[in-house]
């Protein structure tokens, strides 16, 4: 993440108006593809290590919230439970958060080297064509760590999941009661 946002820095004080422009945007090119080149091998080692974390983790998150619905008389019981709950978040945001950013980094880099309007403006045939075959590297949106390959790790996923588990949790709950309603009415009977 720090290397592309180091490269994101490069690329927006990059002075394209010099008469070395053309071999220096196409160290960046170097750069770039180097870079992308490393996400992919970390894409790959950590696809199917991210994707069991996931799978460890939230559903650990949903079943210690539904212990803590069950167990909870006192504020004693609340403060017992909070460090259970706490490492299922911590270890939830662990995982999600670092491939986010460096989502956002990736993503970010095309903006940067479009709005560097040195390398844009004047026309010089040779650094503009550069600058496009750069740009056109750019728009690989499959970039980055993802959960055994099906789903990108980005923010928006991060955030619907986030909203997600409140619905799951709601469920959950409507199912819990109404299995202590069930179990009520055949007492009843």
């Amino acid at each position: 993440m720090l290397e592309m946002r180091y490269f994101n820095e490069e690329i927006s004080k990059f002075n394209g108006s010099g008469e070395e422009a053309s071999e220096k945007l196409i160290q960046h090119l170097e750069v770039y593809s180097n870079l992308v080149s490393v996400i992919r091998h970390l894409d790959v080692i950590f696809r199917l290590y991210t994707f069991i974390m996931i799978v460890i983790t939230i559903p650990s998150m949903i079943f210690t919230l539904m212990m803590m619905n069950h167990r909870i008389h006192s504020f004693f019981d609340l403060i017992l439970c909070m460090p259970t709950i706490g490492l299922c978040a911590f270890s939830f945001f662990a995982v999600t958060i670092a491939p986010a950013r460096l989502h956002d980094e990736i993503s970010r880099t095309k903006g940067y080297l479009c709005q560097n309007r040195s390398i844009w403006f004047p026309y010089r045939k040779e650094v503009y064509l550069i600058g496009n075959t750069l740009c056109s590297h750019m728009e690989q949106f499959d970039l980055g760590v993802s959960v055994w390959g099906f789903a990108l790790l980005s923010r928006p996923l991060i955030l619907g999941v986030s909203h997600r588990k409140p619905v799951l949790q709601g469920r959950l709950l409507l199912i819990q009661r109404t299995i202590i309603y069930f179990r009520l009415f055949r007492r009843l009977q």
